[in-house]
């Protein structure tokens, strides 16, 4: 690929002439830029909804992130019947290794029960974690941002990093279109 400095991508945008397939100074192809320029602009404008929404709004809404937690866990059990077929599939696995085994019906038994076991196991703790687990970590992040929404200070340079963050990012965005 050709590498390019600032200025000559800036020229051939003016021009017209597509970014893509050069490097800006031959570290970073301009997809990649134009891929920073997204997610600095997200972020920017995410920082800046959260400031638009408060941090008494966000606190208010822990509870019912609490509330829709116990609707998680149901919903884990319930998607548990969905990954039954998975969980048979790992349990003929399972039996088949058993298989394999030496014949001695005490072994045998212990590793066909352990194998019932440990599916069993995966088909009602794996939904729950994989459910369960995101809303203990929004719970976590929205206490957090409440707290740093709580001081004047901690806003003042959120909103000005917000506000570089989309600048930065439609400038990288706009360069690698």
């Amino acid at each position: 690929m050709a590498s390019i400095n600032y200025f000559e991508a800036w020229g051939m945008w003016w021009e017209g002439k597509s970014t893509l397939g050069h490097d800006l100074f031959g570290v970073m192809s301009m997809v990649w830029v134009g891929r920073i320029g997204k997610i600095l602009s997200f972020a920017g404008g995410l920082t800046l909804l959260l400031d638009i929404i408060g941090a008494e709004r966000l606190r208010r809404l822990a509870p019912a992130i609490r509330k829709g937690g116990c609707l998680l866990v149901l919903a884990c059990y319930g998607s548990a019947f969905f990954l039954a077929p998975a969980a048979a599939e790992h349990l003929f696995f399972l039996l088949d290794l058993v298989e394999r085994m030496p014949d001695i019906p005490v072994i045998r038994f212990v590793l066909y029960v352990a194998a019932f076991l440990v599916t069993m196991v995966l088909v009602i703790f794996g939904p729950l974690f994989l459910f369960y687990a995101p809303g203990l970590v929004l719970m976590w992040v929205q206490e957090q941002v409440a707290r740093l929404l709580a001081h004047e200070r901690n806003v003042t340079i959120m909103r000005i990093g917000a506000l570089v963050c989309v600048v930065v990012g439609f400038h990288f965005d706009l360069l690698a279109s």
